[in-house]
């Protein structure tokens, strides 16, 4: 009776370990890109992603990322834009590059933005529903950042920086087959984004004199 028992339970064993081994081959990795930005100025950050095993893929993805605080910002805020561009659905480092659904079915746009918009979803799938290689540097999404003053003086922001992460509870990633692709949270990385000056006026005419004479330089060689 012992040996059965053990029998079974070595089995248990060996069904568990091959279904964390199989969900492990089909993770993908997450990285949202950090930058910094001017006060009440805009930037751009991609959201890569990349999968653990060389020969899986991925068909349809929802993506949900969220901004958090880490300092004191007042009055200011860092949002996501509302409506998000969708130039990077066309560039060949897109994930469903010559192959998006939003791109061949126009429809529904790739991104929403939630109502106050520190939330933002991109939603998307392969045309064909065939699974695209989610290799190392594949672009997931490109968001599109601004941020606001409110009542807030330049003086008080600079320094301040934001938090963009990957909200892994409504995230998700689905194959050909109509299984989940789950994502490696261990392996995830979140974006940070700074708050820098802007430049003084007397600095971005120097900055303009030294780029003519540099303009200059080149035309007389």
């Amino acid at each position: 009776m012992t040996n059965v028992v053990l029998r079974i339970a070595g089995v248990a064993a060996a069904c568990l370990i091959g279904l964390v081994a199989e969900r492990a081959s089909a993770d993908v990795i997450l990285s949202v890109n950090s930058g910094s930005m001017q006060a009440g100025g805009a930037l751009s950050l991609d959201v890569v992603v990349s999968d653990t095993s060389p020969t899986e893929g991925i068909a349809e993805m929802a993506l949900v990322l969220e901004i958090t605080p880490l300092t004191d910002v007042g009055d200011s805020s860092l949002n996501f834009v509302n409506p998000q561009s969708e130039a990077y659905l066309e560039e060949a480092d897109y994930v469903f590059f010559d192959n998006s659904d939003v791109v061949l079915n126009p429809g529904d746009p790739v991104a929403t933005v939630g109502p106050f918009g520190q939330v933002v979803e991109f939603f998307d799938l392969t045309f064909d529903f065939n699974n695209e290689l989610a290799s190392p540097g594949k672009v997931l999404a490109t968001i599109q950042l601004q941020h606001l003053l409110g009542g807030e003086s330049i003086a008080n922001v600079i320094g301040d920086e934001f938090e963009i992460a990957v909200n892994t509870d409504f995230t998700e990633f689905f194959n050909a087959a109509g299984d989940p692709v789950f994502v490696d949270l261990a392996g995830t990385t979140s974006g940070m984004v700074t708050i820098t000056a802007i430049p003084e006026p007397s600095t971005l005419g120097l900055l303009a004199i030294a780029t003519t004479g540099f303009v200059l330089r080149r035309r007389r060689h």
